[in-house]
């Protein structure tokens, strides 16, 4: 053992006076030295990650990702099995797979999506089983666009009076909103008594489908 603690303590003395003799040649604390170099305060002793490597998928010139190569994708590895490791049962097309299907776990596993892209969930109100869409149009809409309308050719002029019939430009309501200057007379299937009213102070009138007959019987 005194032998031994000789020879450490030789190779130590041996080894402190090759790092006295040339000390630029050391670049950096060694840490298998039995001497350690003092280290100053606040000195980083880790040494900076180098940069980053080059991209083989990645354009020289564009540095857009470019479509990997078959060659190198998985499939063509997993090429002769049948189920490519996802299992003979249901190969990755059950609900399972996915969390759920539709709303599934919006309260649960799916909340941070609901956070994160606002989804709305849940109703309110019923459905009608027959609905009824109309299209309406006011007043002081249809005093604007009588210049374009004439223009189009969908006005006639009658007397002192402009005819417009407005099923042939896709409405099918009146509303009365608004005032008319000119004497208009409007074919149209449905009108409130606002307008019909306001039509008829300005000269007009309102032309409203007939109810149809009631078939007898007999």
């Amino acid at each position: 053992m005194a032998t031994r603690a000789a020879h450490n303590r030789a190779d130590s003395r041996k080894h402190q006076a090759r790092s006295r003799k040339d000390p630029g040649q050391r670049q950096g604390p060694n840490w298998l030295s039995p001497i350690r170099q003092p280290i100053k305060s606040g000195q980083c002793l880790i040494e900076p990650r180098p940069g980053p490597h080059t991209n083989p998928y990645l354009s020289k010139l564009t540095r857009k990702h470019v479509p990997m190569a078959t060659r190198r994708r998985k499939t063509r590895r997993l090429r002769g099995s049948r189920c490519h490791g996802w299992g003979r049962s249901g190969q990755h097309r059950d609900s399972g797979m996915q969390g759920g299907h539709g709303n599934a776990g919006w309260k649960r596993h799916r909340w941070s999506s609901v956070i994160r892209y606002g989804w709305e969930i849940g109703k309110t109100g019923f459905t009608p089983v027959n609905p009824k869409y109309q299209r309406a149009i006011n007043i002081d809409q249809l005093s604007q666009n009588l210049q374009p309308l004439s223009e189009q050719g969908k006005t006639k002029s009658a007397g002192n009076r402009i005819e417009i019939d407005l099923g042939q430009i896709g409405y099918t309501k009146l509303l009365g909103r608004g005032n008319v200057t000119q004497p208009l007379r409007i074919t149209v299937a449905q009108c409130t008594e606002k307008a019909a009213s306001k039509i008829s102070q300005a000269g007009g009138e309102v032309v409203l489908p007939k109810p149809a007959e009631a078939s007898k019987e007999g």
